[in-house]
This record gives C-alpha cells, sequence and structure tokens, in this order.
C-alpha cells in the first residue's frame, strides 16, 4: 500500500471531524495496516457514516468494494476503495471489514459476540439476558426465551433509513439517557436469526486443479494458490502471477520447473502445457 502522509486526494470525504492529532507518519499508516489485517485488492464491507460538508453533515452510504489506496489524512488513516457501484469512496480504514454472508441460528444457538442483522440493523450481541418460558405448564425447551443485549453497529445507516425508530434505541435510568444504540434480540428456539460469517473467497487453484484433473494428473494445491504436479518425471510448481499494477492475482500462473520458470499460462493452457511436456 502507498504511503502518502496527508495527501488531498480527488473526491476524499472525512468519515468525521479530522482529529486535532499531529501528522500522521508513513510509520504509523503501516502499522494501521498491519493492525487492519488487509491488503490493497481485499474485498472490503463498510457501513454508511456522516460527513462533514461545509454547511450541514451528510449521510453516505456503506458499500462494499476492493482496497486500491490507503494513505492518512485528517489525523486518521483512510482507504479508496473502489466500490461494486462504481462509485470510488475513503472510509477510515478502521471501519473496513472483510466481505460478510450470514448463516441461520436458533435463538439457542446465539452467542456473545454473534452479530445479528435485524430490521436492517447489525446488532453486536453484548451479555444473555436470564432465559424464561411462555409455558410455565410445560417448561420444555421450545418454550423457552432466549434474550440477548445488543449494540447497533451501524447506526448511521438506521438514523438515515427510519426503519427503526431512534426512541426504540434508547435506554434510560430514570430520566438519565444511558445510551441510544441499544437493541435486544429474543426468541425462541422456532425463531431464527441472520448471523454475519466471513464470505469464504473460492481457492484461486481450484480451476488449476480441475484442469489438471481432466488431463488425468494429480496436483496438490498448496496455500497462496500455489499448485505443484508431477508429470512425465518432471515435478512442476505452478505459481500465482500477481497484477502489475494492482498486485492482485489476475488468473495466470508461472510454470516453474527444476531449470526455472517456462512461461505464464492462464489455467487451461497450464494443464495442457504441463501434460505435454516432455523436458524440464
Amino acid at each position: 500500500m502507498s504511503e502518502n502522509v496527508d495527501a488531498a486526494r480527488p473526491g476524499y470525504v472525512p468519515g468525521r471531524s479530522p482529529a486535532p492529532a499531529g501528522r500522521l507518519s508513513a510509520t504509523d499508516v503501516r502499522a494501521a495496516v498491519g493492525v487492519s489485517g488487509l491488503g490493497l485488492g481485499d474485498l472490503v464491507e463498510y457501513d454508511g457514516r456522516i460527513v462533514d460538508a461545509e454547511e450541514d453533515p451528510r449521510f453516505v452510504p456503506g458499500g462494499r468494494g476492493r482496497i486500491r489506496d490507503v494513505w492518512a489524512a485528517g489525523g486518521e488513516v483512510v482507504a479508496r476503495v473502489e466500490r461494486e457501484d462504481g462509485v470510488s469512496d475513503a472510509p477510515a480504514l478502521k471501519d473496513l471489514r472483510p466481505v460478510t454472508t450470514t448463516v441461520s441460528k436458533a435463538s439457542g444457538e446465539l452467542r456473545a459476540g454473534d452479530i445479528v442483522r435485524a430490521h436492517g440493523m447489525r446488532v453486536r450481541l453484548d451479555a444473555p439476558c436470564p432465559p424464561h418460558s411462555t409455558d410455565t405448564d410445560t417448561d420444555t425447551d421450545d418454550d423457552v426465551v432466549h434474550s440477548w443485549t445488543g449494540t447497533v453497529l451501524n447506526l448511521a445507516d438506521i438514523h438515515a433509513t427510519g426503519h427503526v425508530s431512534r426512541s426504540h434505541l434508547r435506554r434510560w435510568s430514570g430520566l438519565s439517557l444511558l445510551r441510544e444504540d441499544a437493541w435486544t434480540v429474543q426468541g425462541t428456539n422456532a425463531v431464527r436469526r441472520n448471523v454475519e460469517v466471513p464470505l469464504k473467497a473460492p481457492e484461486p487453484s481450484a480451476p488449476l486443479v480441475a484442469a489438471l484433473r481432466a488431463k488425468g494428473l494429480e496436483p496438490f494445491a498448496r496455500q497462496g494458490g500455489v499448485v505443484t504436479v508431477t508429470a512425465h518425471g518432471i515435478e512442476w510448481t505452478l505459481e500465482p502471477v500477481p497484477h502489475a499494477v494492482t498486485g492482485e492475482w489476475c488468473g495466470v500462473w508461472s510454470a516453474v520447473g527444476p531449470k526455472g520458470s517456462r512461461g505464464m499460462f492462464v489455467a487451461t493452457n497450464a494443464a495442457s502445457f504441463i501434460a505435454d511436456r516432455r523436458v524440464p
């Protein structure tokens, strides 16, 4: 990732008021990138946010896309995200997360830390409440109500859409307002919840492995898209080649034999080359 410090980028929209802290160094940027665990080309998603404007704050919707750059501005580290709708946005790096999907869980299967999607909200489950039964006569597992206190993580989205009234998110102690981001998730096991889980990226070596097997070979897929295979007594290592500009894997492998690289190929061509090659 680039390390342009405090660079003014076209279209940059800060995620919040500029922090009063001093300039961030290149070391600070590298450290933030390391903590995030993200890199150029990673597919990420993020929630909507309120940004500064010359007159009034405005809402910028969240989205998902690929990280194209990272730099420091306004006292924080931001990332340029090329969104799937074609718009380039610049949310704070710390607000990005790997893309997710959901799995269905019964209420009794929920655990602390789960992020439940409900009514447009992303609710992190913080602590369980004492369970109670809806039928005191039978008191079976199906009658038990499982309840969790939770924190709404995408408040800006909820405020902007109005799907949930702000009053429903408030918690009071007498006349004292304790918080404005609370939601309770509850239900018996008959109620299922959509819970976020990381979206597993397809293994990049899959098309190459399939093409080699179609040639009657037995490849071995290693981490990072590397594939090894032996054909005609020659041991080959097929290494994924990054794009020269973006650094992303681009569907091309370098065929490396005992005497070095013998060319770069897409999956089907690589399989044909290995299957037909009789010399290292």
